[in-house]
């Protein structure tokens, strides 16, 4: 009997030790969710208040909706960029630019991000906009007090998501003191903390975009009697200074600094001067001076027209190599105006005139445009434009002029969406460049359905100078996307074949085949990627390229392998040594940690090349094995109020494994070293 009783209180004991494991953690995570809750709640009602205040104009084309279950956000905006983040349906995102079909974002974790305008829609919401128009002409008196309320909501969201930042922290710490049994045992509360976290995150970088763009507070009174005279100003102030070295067969040493200075300031709740000044002294293979000035005047008509005048100065200072040196001004003007509740235009206008200090420089003048009708319906969206550049400079290749017009149609029915999209484009060069000059069409058909994606695409290329090359494309792909509180997941492929329509081309006619794979968890990522191209013509090679990288996510660090080869084949001959031939292998590593409200980042990027080059004279292969090494690291300290001290340090070498040169040079090997330490300061001033 007491040897029963023994052996049940020790199966007993542990379970009970194991339950109270969980029920601590739970009730963290409960705590943790009810501050989520209170969180997304100020942030509703702190942009409801920001809005009446025009903050940034919320509920216009600065903000973008994710409308496909999985969305990519990348560190640039080049589909083969680095993936930084995966968004899902609904997600909403600040922006903060837009170049060609790429917007720059503020994500989730409050890092800025590159995203494809496919991939998300632009927010229109002229009944709100026509409902807060009279909120814009509201007396000084109560806008002081609104702002004041918004300063408010701001301030208490902001100590929630202190005190949610110390329970996660206290989560964490109680989950790493647990057994090996215990972790397993409770292996489903992290998932649910990271999926808290992502919400939280994702609210409190939205309130803050934002709160940044708020107009200062001012003391009350009447807007009317302030002769002109500014209400206020915000912004951010930043100095950095340290040191750069650069070496290639010689070193190069500079103190660097780095100035800045951004803001608004605001003349009445209509009329605000965005500003932004930066000048920086460093070295990147020379030394080099470069100022950049950035002054852009946004107007808000009472009747929904909003109008955007800009101006841009660029100076880059070479200091050893004078023809790199230029100058760069830019000036342009851009309106939005609500032709109706469901249609609105847009139109922008740019020059820009560039010069260099060599004489025969590749100096430009230009002017480019882009105009869009929007209509959205209840089932229908159409948008419509046209756009293009004239460009003249002594240089054949800079001297053309482009023109592209395009429509893109959605119809949403029960069956998903379907979108038919059409453009043209026609660029001619000037006289010595002119066999460049190209027609091009393109058509798309598209079906679009939760997590999948197929579209079908034939492209036409001609060139009225070239004939011989000119081609049509067909072309199919489909993506599919996965999310769950696992993770993410893509997969997407493609086929195209490019068939040469001139009876005198001289290229052959060929096939690519593409297919990707992306997945990121709570515990791990790996991305895969193929991509062949396969010649009708006999005699030329064939071409593979596989990458691959994959790792571990561990408290915010995340660690893996790089492989990748981009093989040549011989159909005749078929060799792993083929001149041209290489293969890389190497290791990939960032982190990021919070500790004690200080963000410490860093990164590792190592890769080594094996490259074939050609045959000896002994018919032995001749291989380069050149490296590369990029080791970055940084941290972001609030010291006091507003004032944050801010450390970067990086640091890469490239051996490019070159051949020794005539007269003893040996391989050519870069290397760089910088250091940047400073503050940055964040002003309001009534």
């Amino acid at each position: 009997m007491k040897r029963t009783l023994i052996i049940s209180l020790a199966c007993l004991i542990p379970a009970l030790l194991y339950a109270g494991d969980r029920s601590v953690l739970e009730e963290k995570l409960e705590e943790i969710k009810t501050g989520r809750m209170e969180i997304q709640n100020q942030t509703a009602a702190f942009l409801v208040v920001s809005r009446r205040l025009g903050a940034g104009d919320i509920d216009q084309e600065r903000n973008i909706r994710v409308i496909k279950p999985v969305a990519h956000a990348y560190e640039g905006d080049l589909p083969n960029s680095a993936v930084m983040a995966y968004l899902q349906d609904g997600t909403l995102l600040p922006v903060l630019n837009k170049e060609g079909e790429w917007y720059k974002v503020r994500l989730p974790d409050t890092r800025e991000g590159w995203i494809h305008q496919d991939d998300v829609q632009q927010l229109y919401d002229d009944t709100e906009k026509s409902s807060g128009r009279d909120n814009r002409e509201m007396n000084a008196e109560l806008y002081h007090k609104t702002r004041q309320a918004a300063e408010l909501l701001f301030s208490q969201l902001s100590k929630k998501g202190k005190e949610t930042d110390q329970l996660i922290a206290e989560f964490e710490e109680y989950y790493q003191s647990l057994s090996d049994a215990g972790k397993q045992r409770s292996a489903y509360l992290p998932v649910e903390l990271n999926l808290e976290r992502e919400l939280i995150n994702h609210s409190r970088a939205y309130a803050g975009h934002y709160y940044s763009k708020l107009p200062p507070i001012q003391m009350v009174r009447d807007i009317r009697d302030t002769g002109g005279s500014p209400i206020g100003f915000d912004g951010v102030a930043s100095m950095r200074f340290g040191s750069s070295a650069y070496e290639s067969g010689g070193e190069i040493s500079e103190t660097t600094r780095n100035l800045s200075l951004a803001g608004n300031m605001l003349f009445n709740p209509r009329s605000r001067l965005e500003m932004q000044l930066d000048h920086n002294n460093d070295v990147i293979r020379t030394p080099y001076n470069s100022t950049n000035v950035n002054l852009a005047h946004h107007y808000a008509a009472a009747g929904g027209t909003r109008l955007r005048t800009s101006f841009m100065y660029q100076n880059y200072e070479d200091e050893l190599i004078n023809q790199n040196s230029y100058y760069n001004l830019t000036a342009g003007v851009n309106v939005e105006h609500p032709v109706n509740p469901s249609t609105r235009f847009t139109g922008d206008l740019q020059a820009q005139s560039k010069s260099y200090d060599m004489v025969g420089g590749p100096d430009l003048d230009g002017v480019q445009f882009n105009t869009l009708l929007h209509y959205r319906g209840e089932k229908t969206v159409v948008n419509g434009g046209i756009r293009g550049r004239f460009q003249s400079s002594d240089v054949p290749f800079l001297d053309y002029q482009r023109i592209n017009p395009n429509i893109r149609a959605t119809f949403r029915t029960g069956r998903g969406d379907f979108t038919v999209f059409a453009e043209a484009e026609q660029l001619s060069y000037a006289a010595a460049a002119e066999i460049n000059d190209y027609n091009r069409i393109r058509l798309d058909l598209e079906r679009s359905v939760t997590g999948s994606r197929t579209q079908f695409s034939v492209i036409s290329w001609q060139y009225p100078n070239n004939e011989n090359i000119d081609n049509l494309r067909f072309r199919v792909s489909n993506q599919r996307t996965r999310s769950s509180a696992a993770g993410y997941s893509r997969t997407s492929m493609y086929g195209q074949y490019t068939y040469h329509t001139s009876d005198i081309a001289q290229l052959s006619n060929y096939a690519d085949l593409r297919f990707d794979q992306n997945y990121s968890g709570t515990t791990g990522y790996f991305d895969i990627g193929a991509f062949g191209r396969y010649w009708e013509d006999e005699g030329r090679d064939h071409r593979l390229s596989i990458y691959s990288r994959f790792g571990y996510k561990i408290s915010g660090i995340q660690l893996g392998p790089v492989v990748g080869a981009d093989i040549l084949i011989d159909p005749d001959d078929p060799d792993l040594k083929h001149t041209g031939n290489s293969y890389r292998a190497g290791v990939d590593g960032r982190a990021n940690f919070i500790i004690n409200q200080a963000t410490v980042f860093s990164s590792v990027r190592y890769q080594q090349t094996f490259l074939y080059t050609g045959f000896t004279a002994d018919g032995d292969s001749e291989m380069r094995k050149p490296t590369t090494l990029e080791v970055t690291a940084g941290a972001r300290i609030p010291v006091a109020g507003q004032l944050e001290l801010q450390i970067d340090v990086r640091y890469y070498s490239m051996d490019f494994d070159m051949p020794g040169l005539a007269g003893g040079a040996g391989n050519r090997v870069q290397s760089g070293l910088r250091f940047l330490t400073g503050v940055s300061y964040r002003f309001n001033r009534m």
